[in-house]
C-alpha cells in the first residue's frame, strides 16, 4: 500500500488543502474535476541503497515524503490527518485520499463530494472508488513530543492495523512515569544488543558501556489469581531462597535475582493457564509445589514441570498438550537463561550491579532473558548517562524495533490465513462502505508517519539520521513501506528530491503548500546555507534577532561618534568588532572605524601642523630681535 495523494476541506486549522506524496502521478482537485497528471521529476527506488548481507532476507519497498515548513504551518496537523484516516477514525469534514495497492489505484473520498476524473496522464488508469482496504497493512504513528498532560490520559485501543508508538500515547498506557521509562531502556538496550553491529551505530554515537540492572518485576500488566497472590508472598516472608537454587555467590543482589526470577516463573505459569482456559480444570498448589522440590531435580524449573504433569488428569484433551508444551518450553528456556547467568560477569559501583555493553556474555545473557521471560520481566535495565539526542535517537529506532519484534510474538497477526477474500467483508457504517478486517496476517505494507524525528538532534545528527534510518528499516521491515515524516531542519531537507517534498507556510494566518517548489532551489544534496537562506526557514536573513538589534545598535553609535571619541574607546570597539563572525558584515563595520580613525590621525597630523606653524613663527620672531 502506498499513499499518493490527499484533500480535505477543512481539518482542525486548515482549509481547503491537497497534497501529492511523491509518486510517479501527480492529482489536483479542483472541486469539481480530480485531475490525474504525470509527474515528470518522479524518480523511481530514489531511496534504495545497497544491501549488505545480514540475517534476514527482507525486500523493502521504500519511499518517504518530508512535510516542511515554520512552526504554526500545520505540518503536525497534516499527520493528524493521515493518522486519523489510517485509523478509521471519523472524520466529519469533506475528504479525498488516493492509494496504491499493488499498482492499483483506489480513491477514497467522503459521501459530501461529489467529482470526475480526468486522466492526462500517459498511462491508462482504471481508478477504484472503494473503502479504505486495510489487510495485511499497519500504520506507525511516531512522536517524540512529550506532553506532561498525557501522564494517565490516553487510552485509546490500538487496531491491528494501526498503533501509536508516539511519547505522549505510551506514556499515558502506563500509570507512572517510571513505568514509561523502563519500557523505553527495555526497548533501547534490547535494540542495541541486536543491531548495534549491524547498524554501526557507534558511529554516529556514543553507547553507553554500562548496562544497569535492578530486580524489580513489571507488574503492570499482571492479574493476580489468589494462587499466585499466595506463592509470591510466601515467597517473600517464607522460605529462604537458597532451598530451591545453588549459590554461586551470597551477595544480597543474587538473592534478589533468584527470588525475582522464581516468582516471575510462577506469573508465566499463571498466564499460561489462564491462556488455555486451565485455572479450573485441575487441582493444584503453587505453594505445595514448591514444599514438594527435591534437590534430586535439575532444577526448581524442572521440579514444578514434573508436578504438572503428574496432576494434569490422562491428558483428555489437546488443551491440556499445548499446555505442558507451552510449559516444557517456558522451564527449558528459564534453565538455559540460568547457566548462562552462571558465567555473566557483574560489577559494581556506587550506581548499582551493572554488565558490560559490548561484551559478548551480556549480548547471550540478553537474548536469553528475553527468550525466557516473554510475558513480564523480573529485571529493569537502565543506561549510564545519555544525552537528550542520544536519547531521542535511541528511542527513534528502539520503537519501531520493539514494535516489529512484538508483531512477530502476536498470534492474531500470524495467523494462517492469509486468504483475502475470506479475511475481509464490507459493511455499512458511519454512512458509507467500509472494508471489515476480520482476521489478519503479518504485514506486507507499512506507512510510518515520523513527527519530527529529528528532535533534541545536534544538525549532524540531523544530517545523518534518515541514512541510518533507512538502513534500519531495510533491516527490520519486509515488503512496501512508506515513510512520511515532518522537520524543519534544512539537514534532513537535503536528503530529498522537491518531488517528495511538501512546503508549508502561513501567511496571514492561513497555510499555503507548495509542491516541487516551483521556481525555487532544488533540495536534494543543496548546500545547507543556501536552504538556510530560503524563506521557508529563515526570514529577516540569517543573523539571530539579538545579534541583529546589537549590531544595528553598534553601528548607529559608531557612526554618531567624532572620530576623537572613536579614538579615545578604539580598544572596547575593536574587541566588539572582533567577536562578529560575519565576515562581509564584520569587514564593512571595520572600515568605518578605520575611516574614523583615520578621521582623527587627519585632525591630529592638523593640529600638528598648527603647532609646528606657530613654534616656527615664534622663532623668526625671535631672530629677528
Amino acid at each position: 500500500m502506498k499513499l499518493l495523494y490527499f484533500w480535505f476541506d477543512k481539518y482542525k486549522d486548515m482549509n481547503n488543502f491537497e497534497a501529492n506524496l511523491g509518486s510517479e502521478f501527480s492529482f489536483h482537485f479542483n472541486g469539481k474535476e480530480l485531475i490525474c497528471e504525470d509527474n515528470k521529476i518522479y524518480l523511481n527506488n530514489f531511496f534504495e541503497l545497497p544491501v549488505k548481507k545480514s540475517n534476514t532476507n527482507n525486500t523493502t519497498n521504500l519511499n518517504i515524503s518530508a512535510i516542511v515548513g515554520e512552526n504554526g504551518s500545520g505540518k503536525s496537523t497534516l499527520l493528524d490527518f493521515l493518522s486519523d484516516i489510517m485509523s478509521k477514525k471519523h472524520i466529519e469534514s469533506k475528504h479525498i485520499l488516493i492509494y496504491s495497492i499493488n499498482n492499483k489505484i483506489h480513491i477514497l473520498h467522503s459521501p459530501q463530494v461529489k467529482f470526475s476524473i480526468k486522466n492526462n496522464s500517459s498511462d491508462s488508469i482504471t481508478f477504484c472508488i472503494s473503502p479504505l482496504i486495510l489487510n495485511s497493512h499497519l500504520t506507525l504513528l511516531f512522536s517524540n513530543v512529550f506532553d506532561v498532560r498525557s501522564i494517565g490520559m490516553l487510552k485509546e485501543e490500538g487496531e491491528i492495523y494501526y498503533s501509536n508508538i508516539s511519547t505522549n500515547y505510551l506514556i499515558g498506557k502506563h500509570a507512572n512515569i517510571s513505568g514509561f521509562l523502563r519500557s523505553e531502556f527495555e526497548k533501547q538496550i534490547f535494540f542495541v544488543n541486536d543491531f548495534s553491529e549491524e547498524l554501526n551505530i557507534q558511529n554516529i554515537m556514543k553507547i553507553p558501556r554500562e548496562i544497569y540492572i535492578e530486580v524489580s518485576i513489571d507488574l503492570e500488566n499482571v492479574t493476580f489469581t489468589d494462587d499466585l497472590e499466595d506463592v509470591i508472598r510466601f515467597l517473600e516472608d517464607g522460605p529462604s531462597i537458597t532451598d530451591f537454587f545453588t549459590f554461586l555467590d551470597s551477595e544480597q543482589f543474587y538473592i534478589e535475582f533468584y527470588s525475582g526470577c522464581l516468582k516471575a516463573f510462577f506469573i508465566h505459569i499463571d498466564l499460561l493457564l489462564s491462556e488455555n482456559n486451565l485455572t479450573e480444570a485441575f487441582e493444584y498448589d503453587f505453594r505445595d509445589y514448591l514444599y514438594r522440590y527435591s534437590s534430586d531435580d535439575k532444577s526448581i524449573f524442572d521440579s514444578l514441570y514434573k508436578q504438572f504433569e503428574f496432576d494434569i488428569p490422562n491428558l483428555k484433551n489437546n488443551v491440556d498438550k499445548e499446555f505442558l508444551k507451552q510449559l516444557f518450553t517456558l522451564k527449558e528456556n528459564f534453565n538455559t537463561f540460568f547457566e548462562c547467568v552462571e558465567n555473566i560477569n557483574l560489577y559494581c559501583n556506587n550506581k548499582g550491579t551493572y554488565i558490560l555493553t559490548e561484551s559478548p556474555q551480556t549480548k547471550e545473557f540478553i537474548s536469553l532473558y528475553r527468550k525466557a521471560l516473554t510475558k513480564t520481566g523480573f529485571l529493569k535495565f537502565t543506561w549510564s548517562d545519555m544525552s537528550s539526542g542520544e536519547y531521542g535517537l535511541l528511542n527513534l529506532f528502539s520503537r519501531f524495533y520493539d514494535i516489529l519484534d512484538n508483531l512477530k510474538k502476536d498470534e492474531l497477526l500470524l495467523s494462517e490465513s492469509d486468504d483475502f477474500d475470506t479475511e475481509v467483508e464490507i459493511i455499512y457504517k458511519e454512512n458509507q462502505l467500509q472494508f471489515e478486517e476480520k482476521d489478519y496476517s503479518f504485514p506486507k505494507s507499512f506507512i510510518l508517519l515520523i513527527d519530527e524525528g529529528d528532535l533534541y538532534f545536534h544538525p549532524q545528527w540531523q544530517k545523518d539520521w534518515l541514512y541510518y534510518f533507512i538502513k534500519l528499516t531495510n533491516l527490520l521491515f519486509n515488503g512496501d513501506v512508506q515513510i512520511i515524516l515532518t522537520t524543519h531542519s534544512p539537514f534532513v531537507l537535503s536528503d530529498f528530491p522537491n518531488s517528495n517534498v511538501i512546503f508549508l507556510e502561513n501567511k496571514n494566518n492561513i497555510n499555503e503548500s507548495y509542491s516541487f517548489l516551483d521556481n525555487g532551489p532544488k533540495t536534494f544534496a543543496s548546500n545547507i546555507i543556501e536552504l538556510f537562506s530560503n524563506s521557508f526557514f529563515i526570514k529577516d536573513g540569517l543573523i539571530g534577532s539579538f545579534a541583529k538589534e546589537k549590531i544595528n545598535l553598534f553601528i548607529r553609535q559608531l557612526l554618531q561618534l567624532s572620530p576623537q571619541e572613536v579614538y579615545h574607546e578604539k580598544d572596547t570597539i575593536k574587541k566588539f568588532i572582533d567577536t562578529i563572525g560575519e565576515p562581509l558584515l564584520k569587514n564593512k563595520i571595520l572600515e568605518i572605524y578605520n575611516n574614523k580613525l583615520e578621521l582623527h590621525d587627519n585632525h591630529e597630523l592638523d593640529n600638528r601642523i598648527t603647532t609646528l606653524e606657530n613654534e616656527l613663527s615664534k622663532l623668526k620672531k625671535q631672530r629677528k630681535m
